[in-house]
């Protein structure tokens, strides 16, 4: 007789007539026995019940869970755990990404009660993976061990990388630490790997030769010369360009030479300076048109050969242009900034300045153009940005405050905040919500009575009823924020 069949029996007669016969195959079966033989049979028939839905007997019983390290790092208060579980029932992702910021910024550890919320939060934000995981503490990796959808979140990156299966961004990490390391290795890998990737994913991959480029790469790149795509082809030519006593890097110099000269003009008869002069019918050979360089300007008001001079300005670097036409690199750039067509062709000064992390450039520029892009700013020091914010609050405060707002959680300047916010109050609109929640994070707590200013103000205008909304919305957030750097330490 089966050991379902038993089990029927039993309950048929009633357990205290007679209780199932357990054969000696299943002793897990026998480890369920109580004193009681209601409780032993309604065991033992559970568990057979699970075996006979999974198909195979249970040999083995093992209930044993292994410990939770002990904690060594101390947790957030009481406090403020209160302040987490009521930004985790309202789903409040600004002020989650803020409070575990300042939990790992302490070095503190979120309470045991709450880990299995956020364990659960992260696996559908992975963005916030590290700095969750650091601050769940050692109750978050035991919990790991216990849940194979959290368990993922602790397993270590593989060192092996599986070409076929994994990412573009993996195999571009791989191969740039190799560019570091081995160059040589690096490229061996390369000229292995790309025959099979599309064009697409060869311009990702071959980005990382950019890399302290030499003599040594240069048979290699050049081999790529004859690739389909002419992107790939461009990116080579960039490359080779940067070489010292490559072809390529000649053969724009001599093109360079061509197109443009230098001379020298009094100045108030007194002093003088030097003037560029462009070429109106310079004729240049058509391999450099292989390159990627356009032969024919779009612009009625610009030369063609200015237009060969500021693309190859992007292939060569203000450095080596300058040293060529032996000029000083400021006296070079006030040469391209004072020509009528430079406004056309600012974008490509622009993306130069940051290829080449020119900062001597990027601070004239963001001086001297109309409307300089805010990007310029990520190539300076933060000594140098800071003396820029306040000008360009006052003229781009929405692309500022989105700069600002990328680095961290630093408060802004005073001053900085107030035009930003004087901005918004008359352009409520031109952002969503969730920008003005981020916004408040990073204003500092002298902001707050002008935000309740903002509150007192009558005006039935629709767009100032939203833009106050928001105010209060900023003063909360405000005011949650001090009540987390407030807590325990």
């Amino acid at each position: 007789m089966s050991h379902i069949q038993e089990m029927l029996k039993s309950a048929l007669l009633g357990t205290d007539k007679y209780m199932p016969a357990i054969d000696s195959d299943l002793p897990v079966l026998q480890k369920l026995s109580t004193e009681e033989k209601e409780s032993t049979f309604l065991r033992q028939a559970n568990l057979l019940f699970l075996m006979d839905e999974a198909g195979q007997p249970l040999r083995k019983l093992e209930t044993g869970i292994p410990p939770c390290f002990e904690e060594k790092r101390q947790e957030v208060s009481d406090q403020d755990m209160q302040q987490l579980n009521t930004i985790l029932t309202t789903g409040d992702e600004v002020m989650f990404e803020y409070f575990i910021e300042i939990c790992n910024q302490k070095n503190l550890v979120v309470q045991s009660y709450l880990v299995p919320a956020i364990l659960n939060k992260t696996q559908d934000h992975p963005k916030t993976l590290a700095p969750v995981i650091k601050a769940c503490g050692e109750a978050g990796r035991w919990l790991g061990t216990l849940n194979k959808h959290w368990e993922v979140l602790y397993k270590p990156a593989e060192t092996e990388i599986d070409w076929e299966l994994g990412s573009l961004e993996t195999r571009k990490k791989h191969l740039l630490e190799q560019r570091k390391t081995s160059p040589l290795e690096a490229i061996k890998i390369l000229e292995k790997i790309l025959p099979e990737e599309n064009a697409a994913n060869r311009l990702e991959l071959l980005d990382i030769m950019r890399l302290n480029p030499t003599r040594n790469d240069e048979i290699f790149l050049l081999s790529l010369q004859k690739d389909k795509s002419q992107k790939v082809k461009y990116l080579v030519s960039e490359i080779l360009a940067q070489i010292e006593g490559t072809a390529t890097q000649q053969m724009l110099l001599t093109t360079l030479m061509q197109v443009v000269s230098v001379k020298e003009e009094r100045h108030l008869l007194i002093s003088k300076k030097k003037v560029l002069h462009f070429q109106k019918d310079a004729q240049i050979p058509e391999s450099v048109f292989s390159l990627g360089i356009e032969k024919i300007s779009t612009f009625k008001d610009v030369l063609d050969s200015e237009l060969w001079c500021f693309q190859i300005l992007s292939f060569l670097g203000p450095a080596r242009v300058s040293a060529a036409l032996q000029m000083e690199e400021d006296e070079f750039l006030q040469g391209l900034l004072k020509r009528p067509s430079f406004k056309r062709l600012q974008d490509l000064v622009v993306s130069t300045v940051r290829k080449f992390n020119h900062i001597l450039w990027a601070k004239r520029l963001l001086v001297e153009m109309e409307n300089a892009p805010i990007e310029l700013l990520e190539i300076l020091s933060e000594q140098d940005k800071q003396g820029f914010y306040l000008s360009i609050s006052e003229t781009h405060p929405i692309e500022l405050a989105n700069f600002l707002m990328k680095e961290g959680y630093r408060e802004m300047k005073y001053e900085v905040a107030v035009n930003i916010l004087d901005f918004l109050s008359k352009n409520p609109h031109r952002v969503q919500a969730q920008f003005y929640r981020k916004l408040a994070l990073h204003l500092p707590l002298r902001t707050l009575s002008r935000l309740q200013s903002f509150q007192h103000m009558e005006n039935q205008n629709h767009s100032f009823s939203y833009f106050k909304n928001q105010v209060n919305e900023m003063i909360r957030v405000i005011e949650t924020k001090q009540l987390i750097l407030s807590g325990k330490k």
